[in-house]
């Protein structure tokens, strides 16, 4: 609501540039919720479909088979918690 309330104080007081200031005015906002709240899932998936592309690649269509990717996946699902217990314990 806050974001929403914001882009409309943005309009009402800028008539002339509408929501010029606007990317301004959220960039906080943004940063604060959207990244740490709702994106991590959304990056994990953004990272996971870079990996699998690039490992497809490298190792070819023939090699890079469901089993491949599933084991891909896990290795990487193990690397996020180790590293996500190093920044909880410090």
């Amino acid at each position: 609501m806050l974001a929403l309330s914001t882009t409309i104080d943005s309009y009402q007081e800028n008539g002339v540039q509408g929501f010029g200031n606007l990317p301004n005015r959220l960039k906080a906002y943004v940063q604060r919720y959207v990244i740490t709240d709702v994106c991590p899932t959304l990056v994990r998936k953004a990272f996971m479909e870079g990996l699998i592309n690039m490992l497809t690649y490298v190792l070819g269509e023939m090699d890079m088979t469901e089993t491949v990717q599933q084991t891909w996946s896990k290795i990487y699902r193990v690397m996020e918690q180790a590293i996500i217990a190093n920044i909880v314990k410090y």
